[in-house]
This record gives structure tokens, C-alpha cells and sequence, in this order.
């Protein structure tokens, strides 16, 4: 199994880079998806910022992200 921050940090790195589609595919390598530790980091990393308006992202989160000017 991919551990977590494997799954995030080369998804941060995808969408670095505008790869939305291998950031996805990087985030999918995590098997349990509705951890929490891994929820924390989709909802908290600025870096996935860009992603918002992906529909599979928002699918991957359990509660949305918080919005501009608030913090997790």
C-alpha cells in the first residue's frame, strides 16, 4: 500500500506542475481515502488550491475545503 505522504507529496508535486490529471492518479495510489490524516491534508495543503473545482477531487473530500481567508 502507498503510504499517505507519498500519495500527497507527489500529488502536490503533479499539480505543481498544472498535472491535474497525475495529481489525481497520485492521490489514488492512497487506499483509504476517508482517513483522516489524509482528509487533513486535501483540506488543508494551499497546494491544492488549484483543484477546487475538480469534480473528482471535491468526491475524494468528506467536508469541503474552508474558504478563502479561513484556516483548518
Amino acid at each position: 500500500p502507498t503510504p499517505v505522504h507519498t500519495a500527497v507529496y507527489l500529488a502536490e508535486v503533479h499539480v505543481a506542475l498544472g498535472a491535474v490529471a497525475a495529481a489525481m492518479r497520485a492521490l489514488g495510489m492512497y487506499q483509504t481515502p476517508r482517513d483522516l490524516h489524509f482528509q487533513l491534508h486535501l483540506r488543508c495543503s494551499p497546494t491544492f488550491a488549484p483543484l477546487e473545482r475538480d469534480s473528482s477531487f471535491r468526491a475524494l473530500l468528506r467536508y469541503p475545503r474552508p474558504g478563502p481567508g479561513k484556516t483548518c
